[in-house]
């Protein structure tokens, strides 16, 4: 819902059924928009201590945070 949340508010201006259906415009950057967005939006790394975080694995971090870990390594942490 967060992705899609993301698409709501970052494209509100363009039409992306339009765009997939009647362009050559390539989509992959509008998802990426939309996954960074859903990624900045759910995973706050505020709300767990530093000392937690740094002795976690990804997947335990993606699952504390309750997100996909391609989410949480390739948008939020991959800057």
């Amino acid at each position: 819902m967060a992705h899609e949340l993301g698409h709501a508010l970052l494209l509100y201006h363009r039409s992306t059924c339009f765009i997939r259906e009647y362009t050559l415009f390539p989509r992959g950057r509008i998802e990426n928009e939309a996954n960074k967005f859903a990624a900045e939006l759910l995973i706050d790394e505020k709300n767990i201590d530093k000392y937690s975080l740094e002795n976690m694995c990804k997947g335990q971090i993606a699952s504390y945070f309750g997100v996909n870990k391609k989410l949480l390594v390739k948008y939020k942490f991959n800057k």
